[in-house]
């Protein structure tokens, strides 16, 4: 409703004027009747209204709350600000209405904004408010609840400072982490096929003492023998039996090649 020229000076145009005029008396620029409710001011209201456009889209409620989150970050995201911002947002009727839900909730927000001003004028008279309004500031900003929990939050971190924390059990695992096959040499049953195997079985065996007529014909009963004298090795060794049962890879005492890969 006003013009800005080169100089960035404000100009109000008289149109602005009226209509500012006007309004002060009570005379409504809302409604879209121009001639027959109000044949004097008609024209103005058509100006106005041909003239500067409503807006297209409902952002009401919107604005106010990006200008409270920009009020808050402007200096900082203390607990201080979010809990003054929420004492007066607690306060403030947020609900819809069935009909009329936007009006409705303008209504009710001026009329607590009003209600909750009134009395602070009646209590500006009084010597002792500045006090409590100092008090309150003072609660609010210095003696804020957050120096209590961090003062608490300190006093058992003190308390405890000589205890170890317990150990995470799932992060536990059930067993030691084992170096891979080509870093300690040994070779893992699981890796021998058929194809590519069978005469190494054969070599290895022979090597440990078996004779060749009664090494199995089948690769799975060749590991099986094999495993078997690993383990029967590893307890002569003076390992415990279970762990040694455990194992599932072989030290290879022959020349055999033992290739993992095609």
């Amino acid at each position: 409703m006003n013009l800005i020229n080169g100089d960035n000076e404000v100009i109000y145009t008289p149109q602005a004027i009226a209509t500012a005029q006007l309004t002060l008396v009570g005379v409504d620029f809302r409604c879209f009747d121009c001639e027959q409710e109000d044949p004097i001011n008609g024209a103005l209201r058509f100006d106005m209204h041909s003239t500067y456009l409503a807006l297209a889209s409902q952002t009401q409620f919107v604005e106010s709350v990006v200008k409270e989150a920009r009020n808050v970050s402007t200096t900082d995201r203390s607990e201080e600000h979010r809990t003054w911002y929420a004492v007066v947002r607690s306060r403030t009727p947020l609900g819809k209405t069935k009909e009329n839900a936007n009006v409705n909730k303008i209504k009710a927000i001026i009329v607590s904004a009003q209600m909750r001003a009134e009395p602070h004028e009646l209590w500006m008279e009084e010597d002792e408010y500045d006090g409590r309004f100092n008090r309150v500031a003072q609660a609010m900003k210095e003696n804020h609840f957050k120096t209590e929990r961090i003062g608490n939050k300190k006093a058992r971190v003190d308390e405890h400072e000589n205890k170890f924390k317990q150990p995470n059990a799932a992060q536990q695992r059930e067993q030691p982490q084992e170096r891979l096959p080509l870093v300690t040499g040994m070779i893992p049953y699981s890796k021998l096929v058929q194809k590519r195997n069978m005469d190494d079985l054969k070599t290895e065996l022979e090597f440990r003492g078996v004779q060749p007529a009664d090494i199995p014909d089948k690769i799975s009963a060749r590991k099986g023998m094999l495993k078997n004298l690993g383990t029967a090795r590893l307890i002569d060794g003076g390992m415990n039996e279970a762990v040694a049962i455990e194992h599932k890879a072989f030290k290879r005492l022959s020349a055999a090649p033992f290739n993992l890969n095609d």
